[in-house]
């Protein structure tokens, strides 16, 4: 690029800055480049297809006055993908994935889950300080510890916030799992006489970290077992951490022995936040996404979530990929037209079951293969667009999603879903594909 082409645009830059603002120019424009003028049109190069579409309906009257500014002249305005910037674009995402998959080992989430990164207010002050102080003596008191209240409250973001702080402060991963893999896993090893085995091997971790303790309920053999398990953890020395929706006396799915285990520790209440609260939590999270939320957006939300966090981060997620699937931005009014569908609840079990069925029609490929850990060209994309979904717009969390597709790892799921977002904004028809299976479980769960 000459130094005259470099002055010219510098300058029309500088105006496109003040037009539209700061923010806006860095989301469409950071990555744009004036390549030349012919026969009067200024060609601008831009990293891919999704650029080139919106500046081209949203941007390029601004562009051709900013150019006209700097030239003294009229101009038209022409944009094309360019290589270079597309490879640019490509290598800075990359580097992103690369330095945010900071996940530990055996499912236990990153920075994100951090308990410094936990908004506490009064509602759930309590919880944050307990969870603190059992982390500091490292269960030696009040072992079991419990967490329990409404879904929403942050009970999961505590549990990994505190299984992360173990893995540090003992030198290696906790045991972390939930009431229906716990169930899963003692049903397994009864069925095949190993129920000695797991106890061994659940004792032998540092720690052992269970959330949704109410979904632990089954047969009584399974209580039984399970509750043999548990203590026997206990009574080795380690720390035992769980959440539930109730408090142990109330969880009526668990047989005497086990509620009895429960209560024999510390059982600490944590309520849902309050709006402002809420409003924190959800701006923070907006700062992760490439398109700016609008504050708007984020009250709305707020006054929608009536204080249950993970829905509201769940709705917040669809918001942002459903806008970027349609093209739009993600704003209060964009919000309130697709609300229904945004805040709908899905069952995880009947979620997946639509979502695999649309793969299954559209890619021609099996879902046990879909959900296997079998590595293959054919089932690349099948299985991205599948995670995308059951996350992004399914609302689904990463460690959910993972533990389906055959374990995988917070890292990988995460990557695979950042993939697709990159990959969207560059393949119109990709983008076509993913909008078209939400689209199509959405209006199944409605039925």
């Amino acid at each position: 690029m000459s130094l005259l082409i470099q002055n010219i645009w510098r300058d029309a830059s500088d105006a496109l800055r003040q037009s539209i603002g700061e923010k806006i120019f860095r989301l469409w424009f950071e990555r744009t480049s004036l390549q030349g003028i012919e026969r009067g049109t200024a060609i601008i190069g831009v990293p891919n297809a999704f650029v080139k579409e919106w500046l081209d309906s949203h941007y390029v009257d601004r562009v051709a006055a900013a150019l006209g500014a700097a030239l003294r002249s009229s101009v038209a305005v022409e944009f094309r993908i360019d290589g270079a910037l597309y490879r640019a674009a490509r290598d800075a995402e990359a580097r992103e994935l690369r330095e945010t998959s900071d996940a530990p080992p055996n499912g236990i989430p990153g920075s994100r889950f951090a308990l410094s990164r936990f908004i506490a207010d009064d509602g759930n002050r309590m919880a944050l300080g307990a969870t603190t102080k059992f982390l500091e003596c490292r269960g030696q008191a009040w072992n079991p510890f419990l967490l329990y209240g409404p879904p929403g409250a942050g009970k999961t973001h505590l549990l990994r916030g505190a299984a992360l702080e173990l893995s540090r402060t003992l030198g290696a991963p906790p045991r972390v799992t939930d009431g229906l893999a716990f169930r899963s896993e003692v049903l397994r090893a009864l069925r095949r006489r190993e129920i000695p085995a797991l106890q061994a091997r659940i004792a032998a971790a540092p720690a052992l970290v269970v959330d949704e303790v109410h979904r632990l309920g089954a047969t009584q053999a399974t209580l039984r077992a399970a509750g043999s398990i548990l203590k026997s953890a206990v009574e080795a020395g380690r720390p035992l951490i769980l959440a539930s929706r109730h408090q142990p006396a109330a969880i009526y799915s668990l047989d005497a022995g086990l509620r009895s285990l429960l209560l024999g520790g510390l059982a600490v209440a944590i309520e849902r936040p309050n709006a402002e609260t809420l409003r924190a939590i959800l701006s923070r999270e907006s700062l992760e996404f490439v398109r700016p939320v609008e504050p708007a957006a984020i009250d709305a939300l707020v006054q929608h979530g009536r204080g249950d966090v993970a829905a509201s981060q769940s709705a917040l997620r669809k918001l942002v990929a459903y806008a970027a699937l349609c093209g739009a931005e993600p704003t209060a009014a964009f919000f309130r037209e697709h609300a229904p569908e945004l805040l709908r609840a899905v069952p995880l079990d009947s979620l997946v079951t639509r979502v695999l069925a649309q793969i299954e029609a559209r890619f021609g490929v099996s879902a046990v293969e879909i959900l296997s850990r079998r590595k293959s060209r054919r089932l690349a994309r099948p299985r991205a667009v599948a995670v995308y979904a059951l996350h992004r717009a399914g609302g689904q969390s990463l460690i959910a999603v993972g533990e389906l597709f055959g374990g995988r790892s917070v890292a990988a799921v995460r990557g695979i879903v950042r993939r697709v977002d990159v990959e969207c904004l560059e393949d119109s028809e990709l983008r076509a594909v993913v909008a078209d299976v939400c689209r199509h479980f959405h209006e199944d769960a409605a039925k």
